[in-house]
C-alpha cells in the first residue's frame, strides 16, 4: 500500500488473496475493503477498489474481508465473506454486490455475520458450504439464494459446537464428504448424506497418549496433493494425514519448520 496512490493495494494488512479465472488478483484487507489487480490487459497493472459505502446498498457491507472465491460453474461470479457483514455475491462485470439476507427469525437466511470459509460443493455445484465463526456450518443454494444451517451430530446426540470453521474441504476422490477444520476442535470428517453413526461424523484431534494423532487441535488450513494425503496446518506444526487409516505423521520446529 502506498498512501494517496490508487494504483496500490488498499492496505498492507492482507487477510485474503484469490486469483480468478481471468487471471485477476483479488486482495482482501482487514479494514480497507477489496482490491482487484488486473495484469493481463496491459503491461501496467490496473487497480480497482471496492469498499463499504453507506449510501450504496450494492456495496460491501463491511471492509474486513475474510475469504474470497469464485463459482466454478459461473466465471466472474465471486463470493466474498466478511468479518462483520456476512456473505456477498459479486458480479465482476457490473462491480455490484448482493448482500445475503441475515435474519435470525428466518430459517432460510444465512444467520451468520462472521464468515470464515466458502466452498462450492463438488457433489452439487448449486450448493455452497459456508463456515462461520460461532454459528456453525450452512449450505447455501445459489439458485434460490436461500440457506439452511447444517448441524454436525452423529444422530440424536447434541450437535457439535464448532468454535470457528477455518476451512471446508472436499476431496475430488470422494465428492460429498466434507473435511472441516475448527479452531479448537481439530479436524472433522462429515458426510451429510448419512443419517447416523461414525460414517456421518468423525473427529480427529490431538491426543497426548497417541503419537500418530493430530499434532494440535487448533487447525488453520488443509492441502490435498495428488498422492491422496492431506496436509493440515495447526498451531503447533504440520500434520500429514492418511484418510484411509486415520493416522497422522507430524512435523514441528525440530524437523526444520520455522518457529512462530
Amino acid at each position: 500500500h502506498e498512501p494517496n496512490n490508487p494504483n496500490s493495494i488498499a492496505q498492507n494488512d492482507v487477510t485474503a488473496i484469490y486469483e480468478d479465472s481471468h487471471g485477476a488478483l483479488w486482495v482482501g484487507t482487514r479494514d480497507a475493503g477489496l482490491t482487484r489487480i488486473e495484469t493481463s490487459k496491459s503491461e501496467n497493472a490496473q487497480y480497482a477498489h471496492f469498499r463499504h459505502d453507506p449510501n450504496d446498498a450494492n456495496s460491501l457491507s463491511d471492509n474486513n474481508i475474510t475469504v474470497i472465491t469464485e463459482s466454478r460453474d459461473k466465471p466472474g461470479e465471486l463470493w466474498v465473506g466478511t468479518f462483520r457483514g456476512g456473505l456477498h455475491r459479486l458480479d465482476e462485470r457490473s462491480g455490484r454486490f448482493v448482500r445475503l439476507k441475515t435474519d435470525s427469525k428466518d430459517a432460510a437466511s444465512l444467520n451468520a455475520s462472521r464468515i470464515r470459509s466458502i466452498h462450492q460443493s463438488l457433489a452439487n455445484s448449486h450448493h455452497l458450504w459456508i463456515g462461520s465463526q460461532a454459528n456453525g456450518l450452512y449450505r447455501l443454494d445459489k439458485a434460490t439464494m436461500t440457506s439452511e444451517r447444517v448441524l454436525l451430530a452423529k444422530a440424536q446426540d447434541a450437535p457439535v459446537a464448532l468454535t470457528e470453521i477455518k476451512f471446508v474441504h472436499e476431496s475430488p476422490r470422494h465428492p460429498g464428504i466434507l473435511w472441516i477444520g475448527d479452531r479448537q476442535g481439530g479436524l472433522w470428517r462429515f458426510n451429510p448424506d448419512v443419517e447416523a453413526g461414525k460414517d456421518r461424523l468423525m473427529q480427529f484431534r490431538f491426543q497426548n497418549s497417541q503419537k500418530d494423532s493430530l499434532i494440535n487441535s487448533t487447525v488453520f488450513s488443509i492441502c490435498e496433493p495428488d498422492d491422496g494425503y492431506f496436509w493440515v496446518g495447526t498451531n503447533a506444526g504440520l500434520s500429514r494425514f492418511d484418510p484411509s487409516t486415520g493416522f497422522f505423521k507430524n512435523y514441528d520446529w525440530s524437523d526444520g519448520l520455522p518457529v512462530a
